[in-house]
């Protein structure tokens, strides 16, 4: 199969399970809570730099936010990592395995690979979010 399409799917493939995965993962009434508060926090710090509580506060929340999105960024690592390493086996001495015609630029496998990935990474997100947002004013 050609390198440019077995690269693409399997990045579409491992893109889309992880992103599920950290959507699934992660409790996100409890996120978009605490970006709220942060939100809150930041004009209270504009409006007062030096209010220690404020600061502290955001400390805190950011080490939470950190912790809902730690479990999952950890299960998709090793697997992504497995696949990167198999594809750099496979694919290290292709060279070029895709064009970009409109910039008319060359990419190797990583470039491809990275690109897909982001690509599709982008798409659930926006799905993901558009869909928590109509279930919102669903409740209201």
């Amino acid at each position: 199969m050609d390198p440019q399409i077995t690269i693409a799917i399997i990045a579409i493939a491992v893109s889309s399970l992880s992103t599920t995965i950290q959507k699934l993962m992660t409790n996100q009434d409890k996120v978009d809570k605490i970006k709220e508060r942060m939100n809150e926090l930041k004009k209270q710090s504009k409006e007062d730099p030096e209010d220690k509580g404020t600061q502290k506060e955001m400390m805190s929340l950011s080490k939470e936010m950190m912790k809902h999105n730690f479990k999952p960024m950890l299960i998709t690592m090793v697997p992504i990592f497995l696949v990167i390493i198999w594809l750099r086996r496979r694919y290290a001495e292709a060279g070029v395995v895709a064009h970009l015609p409109v910039l008319n630029i060359g990419l190797t496998w990583i470039w491809w690979y990275i690109l897909i990935s982001i690509s599709v990474s982008l798409i659930l997100e926006g799905i993901y979010k558009t869909h928590r947002k109509k279930k919102k004013k669903n409740k209201e």
